[in-house]
């Protein structure tokens, strides 16, 4: 007899599974036509940002894309000084190709992200789509100014991150690639990371400089990396100030705004050489 014989109300009821379709196009003609007729479809690229919400249900079902057949997207492409680097290069294919002599500071910024399984399936496109305030990239892609190609256009990587997991990015709306000229060679990458996290930083600085002055990138105080105009470095702190009026902090329960900003202002001392 089973356990639940004798019970006298009904059982719970529960919600219906989400309902998902899945598609992996192998041809950007494919993807065109895939997503003009389904322009709410959801692009997979690594997968590292949804396949947790999906995990754990936080999805109410839809149409997922996986994109990393698509040959045209996996290139690494460096001439004539300027870099274009497809959608789902990932970033160990990034750390092991010639842009770590090419954009060093690259490099040096997405060695932080994970470990090596997660670098694995982490793709440029999907990092950049995903726009996660504290992610490596979209710093980097914005401190060189970078442009980013979609199925569409091209768009100013400075307009391209609109705010936490916000791009500007629109209805069946792809990231291609990316391309940028080869930058300053005195752009230097720092960051602080949270011991006790699961790779997540807690502030992360790019600065250029050149002779008295300095352009700095900086991220983990608001809702999106921001890069400044070219400032002295005695202007740095009131520059760091209309950048906190202008944009939404930043939620964090284990680091004050107060802190993230002089760690922030450390690492652009330390950046620019002016700093241990």
């Amino acid at each position: 007899m089973g356990i639940d014989a004798g019970r006298r109300e009904p059982p719970a009821m529960t919600s219906p599974a989400p309902s998902w379709r899945f598609s992996a196009p192998t041809s950007r003609a494919e993807l065109d036509t895939l997503l003009a007729h389904d322009a709410d479809a959801i692009i997979l690229a690594g997968g590292q940002g949804i396949l947790p919400i999906l995990r754990a249900g936080g999805a109410a079902g839809g149409h997922l894309v996986d994109v990393t057949r698509i040959a045209a997207l996996r290139h690494i492409d460096l001439t004539n000084g300027t870099a274009r680097i497809g959608a789902t290069v990932t970033f160990t294919e990034l750390l092991e190709s010639e842009v770590a002599s090419f954009c060093p500071a690259l490099t040096d910024a997405i060695a932080f992200v994970g470990t090596r399984p997660i670098r694995n399936r982490v793709t440029v496109g999907g990092s950049l789509a995903w726009a996660a305030p504290r992610a490596e990239l979209p710093l980097i892609l914005l401190a060189v100014g970078a442009t980013i190609r979609t199925n569409y256009r091209a768009i100013a990587a400075d307009t391209f991150l609109r705010g936490a997991h916000a791009t500007a990015l629109s209805r069946g709306e792809a990231v291609l690639e990316v391309e940028f000229a080869a930058p300053n060679p005195r752009l230097r990458f720092e960051e602080v990371m949270g011991r006790n996290s699961a790779g997540r930083a807690i502030a992360l600085v790019a600065v250029e400089a050149a002779d008295d002055r300095l352009r700095a990138t900086v991220g983990g105080v608001v809702d999106r990396p921001v890069r400044s105009d070219w400032i002295a470095p005695t202007d740095v702190d009131a520059w760091l100030d209309r950048m906190t009026e202008a944009h939404s902090l930043l939620d964090d329960p284990l680091h004050s705004p107060g802190y993230r900003r002089a760690l922030v202002r450390a690492l652009i001392d330390r950046a620019a050489g002016a700093g241990p």
